[in-house]
């Protein structure tokens, strides 16, 4: 999916500095669509969001959720949102967050 011509859309107004609201606006979306596609942009290394998430979420926040999701490793957004009260948007790139560290993580061990 992420070859698609709106994929590619939302990546090149992204990567040229626009916000996710911005993108939403411009291409008469809702804000979590875009969101949505970001993250599978993200998940699969076409983008980083990690500086739109530092500069877009109180740090608490996201500190909050990761650290949720490092001892839940397997555990739904619903859950999460049930227990913590946090934004299920900001829940999602929370998770992402954690699982692409993880990842590397991971990677990086194997290579020692």
């Amino acid at each position: 999916r992420s070859k698609r011509n709106s994929y590619q859309e939302v990546k090149s107004l992204y990567l040229a500095g626009e916000s996710p609201q911005e993108i939403a606006d411009k291409r008469k979306v809702k804000v979590s669509t875009v969101q949505n596609m970001l993250s599978e942009l993200y998940e699969i290394g076409e983008v980083d969001m990690y500086p739109w998430m530092e500069q877009n979420i109180p740090p608490a926040i996201f500190e909050k959720g990761a650290d949720y999701f490092r001892q839940n490793k397997n555990s739904r957004i619903k859950d999460a949102f049930r227990q913590l009260g946090i934004d299920y948007e900001i829940l999602k790139l929370c998770r992402l967050y954690v699982s692409q560290v993880q990842e590397r993580e991971e990677e990086f061990s194997l290579h020692e």
